[in-house]
């Protein structure tokens, strides 16, 4: 039996599949040790981490033995420098490179033989795609930070936390849009968010998938264990018209949110401009700069259109509670992020069809500081193949108003800027096709357009990117109302 569980840094993948492996008496490798060996190695030998041919070399060359908690390295015992910091970056900079993967597939699936459970970033999709049993672990990167502080500090290290999640965010960006086996769930894996969860739940609901006749082919869907399932069944309503209360409620806490933030910044610090940019009708992607917590309330609540739906990280709606229920009244729906999650694209393209308006934020994440970062390819591939016209939004002030670790906002300016409308081509006037990317960074474009030129971060050449970008997209000339209230 092979047993593939795969996720980003901190996610509980290694000490899950040892546990498991336990359980289910088979041999445990986690593949991350390998990537540190030929890290530590060329960190060693004075091997740039950029010298391709050197690592493939290097990675073909050497021989990782791992016996319970010994990890050799041609025959010397790496435990004690294996999980230093510094061999993180190292790992996931060797991993980059295809042969070095190649080389460290190669023992991998040596080691593994027909039974293993293989913890990594790629077993169910590289390693073993034909594993018995995939799982995909996630978690917060919040959650991941405070799990991999933990560990440094067992090791009598003293960690910063707020660094650990820039290190983890960037690693996952790195990590799942590298050339070679990115990191991705398998379409067969079964996905768990493990925010909130202790070792022994997530140990005991994989076990019990890997002993039900036909998890696999449950995969989310499986409504059995609600406390590990992406989300509450109800958070998966169709888009489009609803005939409860729902859509009041909705527009009751859109009105809320306007006045709140209306009284709190009174004084003429709340300015909203460009509601006459904003189609009244027909599908729209909205598509805005994420700086602070604050943005997700204010960008539905203050556009013109009561139809609008949010994808939101998929973590916030797993917990029950009244958080998620917010969320889900507040018409957001999940995503698993950092991943090609088919039910948020899914879901995604209904509301779309049905003519709603679609909010989400590019970056794939809030960015903390600095300017605007690349996009991920999410948002262009939605525009692309929807043909939904695209709604550029910058958000200015809104990170100085509630800067991340605080408890209450901050009495600053703060404008919503809504840009003309613009559509995404299938392909340029000269017949190449447009890439996901590229009409990712059309639609950055678009709102580094509106940003202070101190916070276009790397869109800040606008010059070069229209050059690079021209053909890309269009303006959407589609209908707009002549009113410029609040919205519905």
């Amino acid at each position: 039996m092979i047993v593939a569980i795969d996720g980003p840094a901190g996610s509980g993948k290694s000490a899950v599949g040892r546990r498991v492996a336990e359980a289910l008496g088979l041999p445990f490798v986690d593949s991350g040790l390998l990537y540190r060996a030929v890290g530590a190695r060329a960190l060693e030998a004075g091997i740039d981490l950029d010298d391709a041919d050197a690592l493939t070399g290097l990675a073909g060359a050497i021989r990782v033995e791992v016996e319970g908690g010994t990890v050799r390295v041609d025959g010397r015992d790496y435990t004690a420098r294996i999980y230093r910091p510094e061999l993180s970056e190292a790992a996931s900079r060797v991993a980059r490179i295809p042969g070095v993967r190649r080389a460290v597939v190669d023992q991998l699936r040596a080691m593994g033989g027909g039974n293993v459970v293989m913890a990594g970033r790629d077993i169910g999709t590289v390693v073993f795609p034909d594993a018995d049993h995939k799982f995909y672990l996630t978690a917060s990167v919040e959650e991941r930070a405070r799990r991999r502080a933990a560990q440094l500090a067992a090791r009598g290290e003293r960690p910063d936390a707020g660094a650990l999640e820039v290190e983890i965010e960037e690693r996952d960006r790195r990590d799942s849009r590298r050339a070679a086996a990115p990191m991705r769930a398998a379409e067969d894996a079964v996905v768990l968010n493990t925010d909130g969860l202790d070792l022994e739940a997530v140990v005991g609901q994989v076990l019990q998938r890997v002993g039900t006749e036909g998890a696999r082919r449950d995969r989310i869907e499986s409504r059995d264990e609600p406390a590990l399932s992406e989300v509450p069944p109800e958070a998966r309503r169709a888009p489009g018209p609803d005939p409860g209360p729902r859509i009041e409620l909705y527009g009751l806490m859109r009105f809320l949110v306007r006045l709140l933030a209306r009284v709190y910044l009174a004084g003429g610090l709340l300015h909203v401009s460009g509601l006459e940019r904003v189609p009244r009708s027909g599908p729209l992607v909205v598509c805005a700069n994420h700086a602070s917590t604050v943005d997700p309330p204010l960008v539905p609540a203050f556009l013109p259109r009561s139809d609008s739906w949010s994808m939101a990280k998929a973590e916030l709606l797993v917990r029950p509670g009244f958080g998620a229920w917010v969320l889900r009244h507040y018409h957001a729906f999940p995503v698993v992020r950092h991943t090609p999650d088919r039910r948020a694209l899914r879901r995604a393209a209904e509301i779309l069809r049905a003519g709603g308006v679609l909010v989400l934020y590019p970056e794939g994440t809030r960015v903390r500081a600095g300017g605007l970062r690349e996009a991920e390819p999410g948002a262009g591939f939605i525009a692309r193949t929807t043909g939904a016209p695209v709604l550029p939004v910058a958000l200015v002030g809104t990170r100085e108003c509630f800067p991340g670790g605080s408890l209450l906002p901050r009495r600053v300016r703060v404008e919503i800027r809504y840009g003309p409308p613009l559509r995404i081509r299938e392909r340029r006037p000269d017949g190449r096709r447009v890439e996901n990317q590229e009409a990712a960074d059309a639609i950055m474009l678009a709102i580094a357009e509106q940003l202070p030129p101190g916070a276009r971060g790397v869109y800040a050449d606008l010059g070069s990117l229209r050059e690079r970008l021209s053909g890309v997209w269009e303006p959407a000339l589609g209908p707009a109302a002549a009113a410029t209230g609040d919205g519905g």
